[in-house]
């Protein structure tokens, strides 16, 4: 028998759930009565469930026993007589804990205003974890309408995936409340939320009724996300042109939340970071992100929700085209905040991993559920949203939509495979598309288009884009968009080729070409020398994109070694006038990676001040009544960059300056996030005074911001401190992991973090769910001169469930180390002349 997926016999197609959580003693009970269909004699009945206790167990009037087999998190029911095929009602009763791992049915706490303590129960079951809460079919394909009552102590807010429908008192004080029944759905999209919560007023959101739950006294920090909710949940129903399934939705702010939200059916649950915010004190890219969240999650009512995929290898798309969809609602909402160009950054964060040997491709074979919890990173919903975005540019926006909304209707409320898309889009098309994606979503990387002239004609050749090349021969079908200029005349051509090389015959002497024009694809492009120097001089004529883009390729080439680093600085000169953020983004994100691999150098801080100092005066401290938003977080982004990079004592004096007008709330939200950084980093602050405003700050962005300061502080009793406080509870277990991850890119302290991480890597273990201890491991790359040593101390351990995420961690270290080594001299070199 297959361990992890069930045996085909039994199919539930009704739960109806009552449970009692008990806050005090972190326990619960419930019941449930399932109705099953027995497709065949069966010897017993085989479903999913861990960490709980079955009392009793009937099938009908049959009284079954239990066993329980932990391994595999199953139960078996069986009386010892043959159970006949046709329609059963099973019935359950149980018991279980509230547990603190922030998954299942768990604990969350908060203390209130006036200082008292509460407790909130609350779920998180994707992928496999709503056996934790109730004994069940966990997985995709067993899709049932759950039918949930919870039993509370009265004055707590009880929430679930339906309209509550009724409550009685009962004599022991308590209140049953009877939710509305769920339509099909999978066990990972059941949610249940008890606590001392209140909730906004529903307002109308295309005829479902929207409201946002949250602590008592936040209810300003709710408005927006009434707002954006509202928006998003009418928008995607006309984009689709189908309704949303649920009869009401809730957008639920929970104090301690592994992720960034879950797409519970009608109670999607959040981080209260990623959902509540102040409009008046929080910064653009706060309020942008709070927007994408709640975007994404609406956006999985259908695609994911409605149509599920049938096994965890097809989450990719899940997440994928939520991630798409969320930058597609949003761009027609705010259009002024340029959502696509934001996106970009975004996507070469997946790219950098998709640049390893030991990436992976973005659907793989799931055999054991847990291995899907590797599959939540940027390869799924970075690469695999870039991906999709790039097919819809390929075969136009009101055809993709028409494909999607073809699939949507075809699939209701069932399951599918990545194949089916496919399918509907090429119904919808014409285009060959199941063959075009093969290579980039069953093949890891993705490929380099190297783009030069012989002979009048352009000539594209392609091979696979790595750090430490492998010599691998993969080919991709790309679809190429090119523009060039032949003589005052501006051409554009897309063609998809997957052979080596292809050339493309002109007419007209050529004076310029630009490869992945429009910036969507999700490849690598190099020019030779002359058309490089040929893009620059009419680089203020490249879209926005065009020219993040060609920063981005030319910082992945040093890295790769196919670039000199001096030449790469001598680009950056090139870009004084501009002024696109996200432009800027690639420009500091190099900068910062140059900062974190080399020994700290005097020469490179002044060419940092050289290159930034210009676009920040012209910004200077203060934004214009009229600024828009990505104006003023480009100055916060140049102000951090030259006070942390630069070591622009002129910046760090005014930093200091400033900071009471950042305790005042009196100062823009992006420039007193760079004073904070800035003070921090440079320990110019004062520590006790940042973790004082972190213990008492009155939204979740002032509180992550205070926070995520208190690791940047250089002093090594400091960074002991900040470290102790991640493991002894006084951070939340939510965002401990970024502490540390933080702490390790201390260039000040590094062997510092280094030698805690590794001395109280056992206390992590314990600390921290698998799904969070990972995060730690995002700036191993900053520590490429202890690459030995953090590879020795690796090899010896195996991390449970981010086998994969350690494996390209460490392989980007190395390609760091290598850099480190190889272009050391150049950034010498350079820097003297």
């Amino acid at each position: 028998m297959d361990p992890y997926r069930l045996p085909k016999i039994a199919f539930p197609s009704r739960y109806d759930i009552t449970l009692r959580p008990d806050l005090d003693t972190a326990t619960f009970s419930g019941t449930e009565t399932i109705r099953v269909t027995v497709g065949e004699p069966a010897d017993e009945i085989i479903l999913n469930a861990i960490e709980i206790d079955i009392e009793e167990a009937t099938l009908g009037d049959r009284s079954l026993s239990t066993s329980h087999d932990p391994e595999t998190e199953r139960i078996r029911l069986s009386d010892g007589a043959q159970i006949p095929p046709g329609e059963h009602t099973l019935s359950l009763r149980f018991s279980g804990i509230l547990n603190d791992k922030l998954h299942g049915f768990y604990r969350s706490t908060f203390t209130d205003a006036d200082g008292r303590d509460h407790v909130v129960a609350t779920t998180q079951f994707e992928a496999t974890d709503a056996r934790r809460a109730f004994p069940c079919w966990d997985e995709p394909e067993y899709k049932a309408v759950f039918g949930i009552t919870l039993v509370v102590p009265e004055g707590l807010l009880a929430v679930s995936n339906g309209a509550e429908i009724s409550r009685t008192k009962l004599d022991d004080g308590t209140i049953r409340i009877l939710f509305s029944d769920t339509p099909r759905m999978s066990t990972y999209l059941v949610a249940f939320v008890v606590g001392p919560f209140v909730a906004t007023e529903p307002v109308d959101a295309g005829g479902v009724p929207l409201r946002v739950v949250h602590q008592a006294g936040q209810e300003r920090l709710a408005e927006f996300a009434v707002e954006a909710g509202a928006h998003y949940l009418r928008w995607f129903a006309d984009y689709y042109d189908i309704p949303y399934q649920g009869d009401k939705m809730d957008l639920i702010a929970i104090p301690d939340f592994a992720f960034g939200a879950m797409e519970n059916l009608g109670a999607v649950t959040f981080r209260e970071s990623a959902l509540l915010v102040d409009l008046e004190t929080a910064s653009h890219g706060e309020v942008q992100r709070v927007s994408e969240v709640i975007a994404h999650e609406l956006a999985h009512m259908w695609f994911g929700d409605y149509v599920t995929m049938k096994w965890w290898n097809g989450v990719w798309l899940n997440e994928a085209f939520a991630t798409f969809m969320e930058m597609i609602a949003q761009d027609a909402w705010k259009p002024e905040w340029k959502t696509w160009l934001s996106f970009a950054p975004l996507r070469s964060r997946s790219m950098i991993t998709d640049a390893l040997q030991a990436t992976r491709p973005v659907e793989f074979p799931v055999v054991a559920p847990h291995e899907a919890d590797e599959m939540f990173d940027v390869l799924t919903y970075l690469k695999g949203s870039s991906l999709v975005r790039m097919l819809q540019r390929f075969l136009g926006e009101e055809v993709f939509r028409k494909g999607v909304e073809t699939y949507l209707e075809a699939h209701a409320f069932a399951n599918t495979e990545t194949s089916d898309l496919w399918a509907a889009l090429e119904q919808a098309s014409g285009q060959p598309v199941g063959s075009v994606m093969e290579s980039w979503i069953f093949s890891g990387g993705y490929p380099q288009v190297d783009i030069g002239l012989d002979n009048g004609s352009i000539v594209a050749r392609q091979h696979r884009f790595q750090y430490r090349p492998s010599g691998d021969g993969d080919l991709w079908q790309i679809p190429l968009t090119l523009a060039y200029g032949a003589g005052d005349v501006v051409h554009r051509t897309d063609v998809v080729f997957d052979t080596p090389e292809i050339r493309i015959d002109v007419e007209d002497p050529v004076n310029w070409v630009l490869a992945n024009a429009g910036g969507h694809g999700y490849y690598r492009s190099r020019y030779s020398p002359d058309l490089l120097e040929r893009i620059l001089e009419r680089l203020d004529r490249l879209s926005a994109l065009d020219r993040y883009g060609l920063i981005d390729d030319m910082w992945a080439c040093v890295i790769a070694g196919q670039t000199d680093i001096g030449a790469y600085l001598d680009l950056l000169t090139r870009f004084g006038n501009e002024t696109e953020h996200a432009v800027w983004t690639a420009i500091v994100e190099s900068i910062r990676q140059i900062h974190h691999t080399f020994d700290p150098s005097p020469a490179f801080e002044r060419y940092v001040r050289d290159l930034l100092t210009p676009a920040a005066k012209r910004l200077g401290w203060a934004p214009h009544p009229e600024e828009d938003g990505l104006t003023r977080r480009l100055r916060g982004l140049l102000i951090s960059a030259l006070g942390r990079y630069g070591n622009d004592g002129q910046v760090r004096a005014r930093a200091i300056e400033l900071l009471p007008a950042v305790f005042d709330h009196t100062l823009d939200p992006e420039v007193a996030q760079a004073v904070i950084n800035v003070t921090a980093d440079a320990g110019l602050a004062d520590y006790e005074t940042f973790f004082s405003e972190y213990e008492r700050a009155e939204t979740p962005q002032d509180e992550n911001r205070y926070l995520y300061a208190l690791p940047l502080f250089p002093d090594r009793a400091l960074v002991e401190r900040t470290f102790a406080m991640a493991l002894d509870g006084r951070i939340r277990t939510q965002n401990a992991p970024f502490v540390v991850e933080l702490l390790l890119a201390n260039r000040s302290a590094s062997r510092v973090a280094w030698d805690l991480y590794t001395h109280h890597w056992d206390d992590q273990v314990r600390a921290f769910p698998p799904s969070l201890l990972k995060r730690t491991l995002g700036t191993l790359w900053t520590l490429s001169d202890m690459a030995d040593e953090v590879h020795a101390f690796f090899d010896r351990r195996t991390v449970r469930h981010a086998e994969k995420a350690v494996t390209q961690e460490l392989e980007r270290l190395d390609a760091m180390a290598a850099f480190r080594d190889r272009a050391s001299e150049q950034l010498v070199v350079y820097l003297t002349e």
